[in-house]
């Protein structure tokens, strides 16, 4: 089989496609919007979302100085067996230990 889409090496047409930065477009292919152009909504939206995460604190303070507070009082009960649960499937989960979550 021999494969024939590409110029002979050395010709004027090969080093035409050498020197292009993109492949010609295809017949019947709509042009790629050029730099600047509008955005769709989805992608305003997708950005907005993206600048307030990234200024949003990863810390919640206070929620930990509620718990702090609960702490030095000695409010702050925790129930044991819930915890001790949650410990034997998270290991159960990792293949005891071996893996990941």
């Amino acid at each position: 089989m021999k494969v024939t889409h590409m110029p002979p090496a050395g010709t004027d047409e090969e080093k035409k496609r050498k020197a292009s930065p993109l492949p010609p477009p295809l017949p019947g292919a709509k042009p790629i919007a050029p730099a600047g152009d509008e955005i769709s909504e989805e992608a305003r939206v997708f950005q907005k979302t993206t600048e307030l995460v990234k200024k949003a604190p990863d810390i919640r303070a206070e929620k930990v100085a509620a718990m702090k507070k609960k702490v030095d009082e000695g409010t702050y009960k925790l129930d044991a067996a819930k915890v001790a649960d949650a410990l034997v499937d998270e290991h159960l989960a990792t293949d005891f230990g071996k893996n990941e979550i």
